[in-house]
């Protein structure tokens, strides 16, 4: 058992997004890339977060009463008032806010808690092929966990699957290969100068890591997020494509257009959403992109 637990945002049960089948996704939380774009801001830091969506605020002051530290309060005309600089994080005004004006992103499990959550849809895995993913974040930055929570689906014979972007140590791989039927890779851009301005980060271990995992004995399915201006173009989504080619590892590429649903939780965290300018690629351009795939 991981004695400390393991740090996630969200469980999500019938996914057919993640993988195949129907699956279980446990979102760890925690990422070490800063994508500008991310739809889960919850997802990037590695500490408990308090979303307040003051839209959902009904001024009913049971939080005021609850919180220890005194940042919840009401000004002068009977606003709520949330001093996220004194917070805590201790959760106790979530517990007791009825309109889910609050919420709580964070907290930590044991491998056991989250495999009894797992367990209940067995009947559908073995229907669908389908199993768990460890998605994020990034997962592999809790690679230790994620071998043992994997481990255990591979002792009931669950499938088992990890959505990462690659950028750890090649031994945070090597950890969990023996238990991984399947690895989601995301690739944004193979430029490094684009790569920087989108990601914050270089992708030169990125792509070091997906070329080893391309020689070895797992499934891999690559994952495009299209973003505007980033790579939302024939040449580039073609180039990935060219890089995997031939490799029996690669199942597919999936391109998966830009959305904007995760603006509001930007609000709710009191955080700058940076992509508010740009849209959602429309079908037409979606499909040109699936079509230069097929053509490599």
């Amino acid at each position: 058992m991981c004695d400390n637990g393991i740090n996630i945002y969200d469980l999500h049960r019938f996914s057919w997004n993640d993988g195949p089948g129907i699956r279980t996704v446990v979102f760890l939380k925690g990422c070490n890339m800063d994508c500008f774009w991310c739809q889960n801001p919850e997802s990037q830091s590695s500490r408990r977060e308090i979303f307040y969506y003051k839209e959902r605020c009904i001024n009913c002051g049971n939080c005021v009463k609850a919180c220890p530290e005194n940042c919840h309060f009401c000004d002068k005309s009977g606003i709520h008032v949330y001093d996220r600089g004194k917070c805590v994080k201790c959760g106790d005004c979530v517990k007791v806010c009825f309109s889910e004006a609050l919420g709580a992103a964070g907290k930590r499990m044991t491998d056991g808690s989250i495999m009894e959550e797992i367990i209940k849809d067995m009947e559908f895995y073995q229907m669908s092929g389908g199993g768990v993913t460890l998605s994020g974040g990034e997962p592999l930055l809790q690679a230790g966990v994620c071998y043992e929570l994997l481990r255990k689906c591979r002792e009931k014979n669950i499938g088992t699957a990890l959505d990462t972007a690659g950028n750890v140590e090649w031994s945070d791989f090597q950890m969990v290969l023996p238990v991984t039927d399947y690895f989601l890779y995301d690739i944004k851009a193979l430029d490094d100068e684009i790569h920087m301005k989108a990601c914050g980060v270089s992708n030169k271990k990125i792509l070091k890591n997906l070329r080893k995992l391309l020689n070895k004995d797992v499934k891999i399915i690559i994952r495009v997020p299209v973003i505007p201006g980033i790579n939302d173009n024939v040449d580039t989504v073609r180039s990935i494509a060219q890089m995997v080619r031939g490799y029996k590892s690669v199942e597919k590429i999936e391109l998966l257009p830009l959305h904007n649903i995760g603006r509001s939780k930007y609000r709710a965290l009191e955080r700058e959403y940076r992509a508010g300018g740009l849209t959602t690629p429309g079908q037409g351009k979606m499909a040109v992109l699936k079509r230069s795939i097929s053509l490599v």
